[in-house]
């Protein structure tokens, strides 16, 4: 064969593996950013069991709904500020439907650019003893993500030492006593691409995090898969797993395990929200800390 054709040949199938080859990605730039002004509406599903005490287990079904309003950015931080409110919740443990009395009552928190929560505003509700209100533990649609620092790419990871994080659901002041956090989070890019207009980032995390102060212990592992819209860092879908274990002061131990959680942008609707100053909204710990920050000090990636 002439040495012209063989280079012919040798050029064109160079050609056809480099047309085979995909592109390399360039690396993404992940940030929460959602537009203020915004509305979001998602439903938290639940299944699982639960074990209190020596009890056996007892089946767990709930539904809660999250309404994520986005108020306001202080830009020179920069932080994003949040309102979250709690929906009307269907909660049946074992058969029986529980009483849900939060529908309607939220807080108020904010996330840095990485989505951190680093500030509660104002105070949860408080939960009843004896109702469904447990089932507002589940409420956080992100599932306590942490997005990098730096640019990634597929199969990026990225781990984030959790040395503390604000309340939720604060107990009082002198329950905070010798409060002490521990975890680690491990995240990983998945996937990214476009659906249609909407570039989507696919995200793995696995979370374990464990707390404890005067008002007890609390352990949690998690595994879920997200789905984010890239533009804004919020999330469009979730599932996954989690396992949770309470122990009180007085040594009760209240064990949520084989936990299925899958979490949906929502059609139904929330229901209205107390107003922002409302008992929900400021009761139910120190009234002195009523309406002021709390900030993360020592979250370290």
């Amino acid at each position: 064969m002439p040495p012209s054709s063989m280079s012919l040949r040798c050029l064109a199938g160079l050609a056809l593996v480099m047309v085979a080859m995909p592109a390399r990605a360039e690396p993404v730039e992940l940030t929460y950013l959602p537009e203020v002004g915004s509305t979001r509406d998602y439903s938290v599903k639940v299944q699982g069991e639960v074990r209190v005490g020596e009890s056996g287990a007892m089946p767990l079904d709930c539904s809660v709904p999250v309404r994520v309003h986005v108020a306001e950015r202080v830009e020179d931080e920069p932080l994003t500020r949040l309102r979250m409110v709690l929906g009307k919740a269907t909660v049946v443990l074992d058969g029986q439907r529980l009483p849900w009395r939060l529908g309607g009552a939220g807080y108020t928190a904010e996330r840095d650019l990485r989505g951190r929560l680093v500030g509660v505003s104002s105070r949860a509700p408080a939960m009843a003893a004896r109702t469904g209100d447990f089932a507002a533990l589940f409420h956080d649609v992100r599932c306590g993500l942490v997005l990098p620092e730096e640019p990634v790419e597929v199969g990026d990871t990225w781990t984030v030492h959790i040395e503390d994080e604000p309340f939720i659901f604060e107990p009082q002041r002198a329950e905070r006593r010798d409060r002490s956090v521990k975890g680690e989070l491990v995240c990983e890019l998945t996937d990214f691409r476009r659906v249609g207009e909407v570039p989507v980032a696919e995200i793995h995390l696995k979370l374990n995090l464990r707390t404890k102060s005067e008002a007890g212990a609390v352990t949690l592992r998690q595994e879920m898969d997200l789905a984010l819209d890239a533009r804004t860092g919020m999330v469009i879908r979730g599932e996954g797993d989690l396992s949770l274990a309470l122990t009180a002061p007085s040594g009760t131990r209240t064990v949520f395990e084989n936990l299925e959680v899958q979490i949906r942008r929502a059609v139904d609707e929330p229901g209205e929200e107390e107003a922002p100053d409302s008992p929900e909204d400021t009761d139910g710990g120190d009234p002195e800390q009523a309406g002021t920050h709390t900030r993360a000090a020592g979250t370290k990636q």
